[in-house]
């Protein structure tokens, strides 16, 4: 399994270079021992508007919303768990024969919870946009984001 964060480390050492070992991923060509990755995405507030311009809503509803949902998810070999402020969490199995991964609407994995609360945290901060300043808001409203 690999993660963005691999990019950094996997390009340093294709081109020959070492890599801090601070850095939280691994060169991908490494022999890896990862049983897990995680994903969040936390949608901007400034995205909102711009988004819904350019979306064709031939898409359907549902990956409408999911499209304008924050995100936590980690995945394993066999699951991935996805949760979001506005609903409770989903679990979903991860087959290699269906490209399509199955929700498993009743299933709970406390363990895929504990691994998203110890790595990403508990509940998802939407960024506070109330206190910008006028030049920025400005700056925003002509790049048409606002």
């Amino acid at each position: 399994m690999v993660s963005h964060v691999d990019l950094y480390p996997t390009i340093l050492s294709e081109l020959g270079f070492s890599y801090p070992s601070t850095v939280d991923g691994e060169a991908i060509s490494k022999d890896q021992s990862r049983n897990k990755v995680f994903a969040e995405y936390i949608l901007p507030t400034t995205a909102e508007s711009s988004l819904e311009e350019n979306i064709d809503d031939s898409i359907g509803k549902s990956l409408r919303e999911d499209l304008f949902r924050s995100l936590q998810c980690v995945r394993t070999d066999t699951h991935k768990y996805v949760t979001t402020p506005e609903r409770e969490a989903t679990v979903y199995e991860i087959s290699q024969d269906n490209p399509k991964d199955s929700a498993l609407p009743d299933m709970e994995r406390p363990d895929l919870k504990k691994y998203i609360e110890s790595k990403l945290g508990s509940g998802i901060d939407t960024p506070d946009v109330t206190n910008r300043d006028y030049k920025a808001e400005q700056n925003l409203r002509q790049l048409g984001y606002l």
